[in-house]
């Protein structure tokens, strides 16, 4: 799925040639591995293109996918996508509907999974979550050369069940693209800020046996400098407030290199 989210224009990258964090760099659903065992049906009409997608709730990389696929359920992702020009600037405009039928823990029963009753009291299921989101990406600055050269905005918003989805909402927005340096046209940057609020029924749970949590929320920026067009080298910043209530503020800097054969 990294090599899915890699090839949108502006906020992609896959956590390899743009932002680092995977809030970022591949949105968090609470119902999409990062590997799929599933098909992808793609249909370009005028002006929306649609995507369906059915795959298996679990990790693909754990071999029972392999053996026994969809034997926990199946999760199905709808999305559509207008492309749109703006004053001769491209953008993209989309939402998406993810539904799963895998049950999974109520979240509303942690107390009795982390403190068993003695009257056995039992962690309780729940079977099906769903995850609906909206996004865009809007270039200000585009060469008309060379569309893939410019920069400009985006974002995405998006809401869960809450339970068993750990997830109750979540929000991106930043700017980023190709460098606004003339000469340095291979040149990629961004910056971005994300939110993620976690379930009533989790936070709830937790907050009983002296476990807090609160939304967890960071600023990225980086810088993705060409050297060669086979050699580049990032320079990255997050400053990250956790979800976990207690924890101090992250402050993370990192030096990047890539070398494309």
């Amino acid at each position: 799925m990294l090599d899915v989210i890699a090839k949108t224009p502006l906020m992609g990258g896959g956590g390899i040639d743009t932002f680092q964090n995977l809030a970022i760099a591949a949105p968090i659903t609470g119902l999409t591995p990062p590997y799929l065992l599933g098909a992808n049906l793609t249909v370009k009409t005028d002006p929306v293109v649609l995507n369906l997608l059915v795959y298996d709730p679990r990790n693909a990389q754990n071999e029972d996918v392999l053996k026994d696929p969809f034997s926990e359920g199946v999760t199905g992702m709808v999305s559509a996508t207008v492309p749109v020009q703006i004053s001769g600037l491209s953008g993209f405009y989309g939402v998406k509907v993810v539904y799963s039928n895998k049950e999974g823990i109520d979240l509303a029963d942690i107390p009795f999974l982390l403190l068993p009753s003695e009257s056995g009291q039992f962690v309780g299921t729940k079977k099906g979550s769903w995850f609906i989101g909206a996004s865009f990406q809007q270039y200000l600055v585009q060469n008309p050369a060379n569309p893939q050269e410019g920069w400009g905005v985006f974002g995405q918003f998006g809401v869960s069940d809450g339970n068993p989805n750990p997830l109750d909402w979540s929000a991106i927005l930043g700017v980023g693209g190709t460098s606004f340096i003339r000469g340095r046209n291979l040149d990629r940057w961004g910056i971005g800020y994300f939110r993620y609020s976690f379930s009533n029924d989790l936070v709830g749970g937790l907050g009983t046996v002296g476990i807090g949590l609160r939304d967890e929320q960071g600023v990225e920026g980086f810088y993705n400098m060409a050297v060669t067009p086979w050699f580049r080298l990032t320079a990255d910043l997050q400053v990250i407030a956790p979800g976990v209530e207690d924890a101090s503020t992250a402050v993370l800097g990192s030096l990047r290199a890539q070398v494309k054969f």
